[in-house]
């Protein structure tokens, strides 16, 4: 009898445990499917080592995985693809999986062996093929970058997010960006475990060399919601933003809206009437055109190409409503994956992220030329490549009018204070200098006072002199890259007579593709 109720109990206390851990799993299952990784993380993390069941343990696995490969922890999220793999986890899409979070810190030589293993278990699958020719490219890149100078933006930047910023006028002196920093509220996102985004004001001293302390925007734009990813119109009269929509600790979804600028505020926000948008609905990230005609978005619509998609909204008139249906801008723009973050240039040029068109790690930033007039045309997208784009995520690009100069937003490690930082960006000018030394080829003397001709072929004609010393030398403001040149040199003697024979020499600035100073030395010879 004893031995029965013994038995019994211990029966009692294993289904117990099912049961306890089963509700655990559950109550984890349903911060995963509601995105609220930060919990789902915690949860799974107290229970793994409790489930008895292997396949229940595997399928944890992966979804710590894929957990923190949404929180963009990418060494831990190899870490669970591994030991899953480990398991023999059965569904081989886990290599794929697993190669993005090698390429996401930036071991490509690694990825590439992975992804070469997925495409033999699906040789269908063009997801392959697409990441084994990103890793090369990435590797090519880094190797060679292009000239754009990247810099983390000193004052600014957080231990916590910061991202998304925007020109407040066409100074280019200040911006307003989006921050999970302390200052931004007590109340944390059920997403990664962080304050709420708000939107905060920062701008350059005098000098133009240090940022202000930011502040936040007023009450009228920030709220207990999140407030992030603005742009203001090219007038500064108008401030377009994204606000979530947030059911207690959930996120449903987003919308724009719109405030006037009132003295050195905002006045009280609408929300933009877009046909067709519920609360459910993820619409954000808002760029207006020049024209304050056309406003590009990130959306989910039903429709789309595969995750968030980019749009354009149009009006007929600048002070008009915003009520037509966006238009997708099609497959020359997105993709199955999603397209965030766009930005409209003056010009027409859209600039955007993507995580669906193999770049060098999870998002990269895009432009796209405009084709014609039509709102929703443009030309094949071009990688901006290193070092704008890195391992990492690249999002939120923001450029001056006339200028290879802005803004982006980056998670890379390198001199990153936390989170995502705003790093600015500038493309240096390309000076070419021409100098050498002229001599009496004679007696091997320098001669002075020789005079050099150097035209541009079919334009105009700068002259200059040696120096005592036969040294002459063109400046970066008389000699530009891009041109076809010719020299000519000679020298007069007292009476004005050539007393040395010319020579005449090409020179051709077409390849220069750096800060470069050509050298040349000549020799003349003596005319009698």
């Amino acid at each position: 009898m004893k031995n029965i109720l013994i038995l019994s109990f211990v029966i009692c206390l294993f289904l117990n445990i099912n049961v306890f851990g089963q509700k655990n799993i559950a109550k984890a299952d349903d911060a995963f499917n509601m995105h609220q990784y930060k919990l789902a993380v915690d949860l799974y993390t107290d229970i793994f080592d409790k489930i008895e069941d292997e396949d229940v343990k595997k399928e944890v696995m992966v979804k710590l995985a894929e957990c923190h490969m949404a929180l963009y922890n990418y060494k831990q999220a190899e870490d669970w693809y591994a030991k899953a793999i480990k398991a023999e986890f059965q569904d081989t899409t886990i290599f794929l999986y697993y190669a993005n979070t090698l390429k996401s810190q930036g071991r490509y030589d690694e990825a590439l062996t992975e992804y070469k293993k997925y495409g033999e278990f699906k040789p269908d699958d063009r997801r392959a093929a697409k990441e084994i020719k990103a890793c090369e490219l990435a590797m090519q890149w880094k190797e060679k970058p292009t000239r754009y100078k990247v810099t983390n933006v000193e004052g600014i930047n957080s231990y916590l997010n910061d991202y998304a910023p925007t020109y407040t006028d066409r100074k280019y002196q200040s911006i307003v960006f989006s921050s999970t920093r302390e200052s931004a509220g007590k109340i944390t996102n059920p997403v990664d475990g962080e304050r709420l985004a708000d939107l905060f004001l920062t701008a350059l001293d005098k000098k133009g060399t240090k940022w202000t302390e930011p502040v936040k925007l007023g009450e009228n734009v920030n709220t207990s919601s999140i407030e992030e990813a603005a742009q203001i119109n090219n007038k500064g009269g108008f401030i377009y933003f994204t606000r979530y929509n947030m059911d207690k600790d959930i996120v449903l979804g987003s919308k724009i809206l719109m405030a006037q600028k009132q003295g050195l505020d905002w006045a009280k926000p609408e929300i933009l009437p877009i046909p067709d948008i519920d609360n459910s609905t993820f619409i954000g990230q808002p760029s207006v055109s020049k024209t304050d005609l056309l406003l590009y978005v990130s959306a989910d619509l039903p429709g789309g190409f595969g995750g968030k998609d980019i749009y354009v909204i149009v009006r007929r008139r600048a002070n008009g409503m915003w009520i037509d249906k966006p238009i997708n801008l099609g497959s020359k723009i997105n993709t199955p994956g999603d397209e965030i973050y766009p930005y409209i240039r003056p010009d027409g040029i859209l600039y955007f992220s993507s995580n669906g068109r193999g770049g060098m790690g999870g998002f990269d930033i895009f432009k796209a030329k405009p084709l014609g007039t039509e709102p929703d045309k443009f030309d094949t997208p071009e990688n901006l490549q290193y070092p704008i784009n890195s391992e990492a995520e690249d999002i939120s690009f923001i450029i001056e009018d006339a200028k290879e100069s802005g803004y982006f937003s980056s998670n890379r490690k390198d001199e990153s204070k936390g989170g995502f930082d705003i790093y600015s960006f500038i493309l240096p000018d390309i000076d070419v200098t021409l100098t050498g030394v002229v001599k009496n080829k004679a007696t091997g003397k320098p001669l002075a006072k020789a005079y050099l001709w150097l035209a541009i072929e079919g334009g105009s004609v700068v002259e200059i002199l040696t120096d005592a010393n036969g040294v002459y030398k063109f400046n970066k403001t008389q000699i530009l890259k891009g041109k076809e040149y010719k020299l000519t040199i000679g020298h007069k003697d007292a009476t004005a007579k050539d007393d040395f024979l010319k020579t005449t020499r090409k020179i051709s600035t077409m390849d220069v593709v750096e800060t470069t100073n050509m050298e040349l030395n000549f020799e003349l010879v003596p005319a009698n």
